[in-house]
């Protein structure tokens, strides 16, 4: 069975701190440390816009995670 692309919602949770692998950030430290656009940020938090593969990696690097635990979860 194919596991279930949930990037916008595992990117809020680490944000919030909502799981044991990441502390709380606010957007703006997000893009500050990754050079994303804090309104990118939140567009991809809310599904409005798809993020590039060069922002998926920023991101996965910022929280330590693979791409697949950044887009998939962990299991």
């Amino acid at each position: 069975m194919a596991r279930q692309l949930k990037f916008s919602e595992n990117l809020k949770n680490l944000r919030l701190g909502n799981n044991k692998f990441s502390k709380k950030f606010t957007q703006l430290q997000i893009a500050e440390q990754t050079g994303i656009a804090r309104s990118m940020i939140s567009d991809y938090e809310h599904g409005i816009k798809e993020p590039t593969l060069s922002a998926v990696a920023k991101l996965a690097k910022f929280f330590d995670l693979t791409l697949d635990e950044l887009c998939y979860g962990r299991k």
